[in-house]
């Protein structure tokens, strides 16, 4: 994880990385739950803030990867990339 703080020109950046591996895990298919040895998720998220005036910029953009390493799939419930943009005053 970094993060970057700009005190005068008022950024603020934040890159996160990130792995989980879970074990014993129950996964829910159509309502019916399953159990299912190992699971892992990993990712990244990169976002910035940029303050201007009396407008705030909020920018993030992330990358995550979830498979059951049980039987070797790819989870599709989620997006694989996401983009976000915000505007505050």
């Amino acid at each position: 994880m970094s993060l970057s703080i700009y005190g005068r020109t008022k950024i603020q950046n934040l890159n996160l990385r990130f792995y989980n591996k879970l074990i014993n895990g129950i996964l829910n298919v159509d309502g019916t739950f399953y159990n299912i040895s190992e699971s892992e998720s990993r990712g990244m998220e990169v976002s910035s803030t940029k303050k201007l005036k009396h407008l705030f910029i909020d920018v993030s953009a992330s990358y995550v990867k979830s498979r059951d390493l049980t039987n070797k799939i790819d989870y599709n419930a989620f997006p694989r990339y996401t983009l976000n943009l915000g505007l505050g005053y």
